[in-house]
């Protein structure tokens, strides 16, 4: 149970909006970020360009072999679900930007 005043519907309600918008937002901007980073450093050492399906399907056999940080699971019974998805959008946007504008830093001072 969380200490929040949360209703079971709105728990359920943010669980749905990580499952079905967060999952697949996150997946779709880091196979987006990979495939810009792949393009701009990996083909100038002769590696072939890759398209967006390619670098989603990279990221998928990439996050098979890796687990996820388990530091974060205490911390989910001090924060309500509608905290937690906030957060999780927030995070997702920070990383992408963050693999994405160093990449594009990098490059630029190519």
């Amino acid at each position: 149970m969380t200490k929040t005043n949360e209703t079971p519907a709105e728990g359920c309600l943010a669980a749905l909006v990580i499952i079905i918008i967060g999952l697949p937002l996150a997946s779709l901007l880091y196979a987006w970020a990979a495939m810009l980073n792949w393009n701009w450093f990996a083909t100038t050492l002769g590696a072939p360009r890759i398209g967006f399906l390619q670098a989603y399907g990279i990221s998928l056999v990439i996050s098979a072999f890796t687990s996820s940080n388990g530091a974060t699971q205490n911390k989910k019974e001090e924060r309500g679900l509608l905290e937690l998805a906030l957060m999780m959008f927030v995070y997702i946007f920070i990383r992408f930007a963050i693999f994405a504008g160093l990449g594009y830093a990098v490059h630029a001072m190519m």
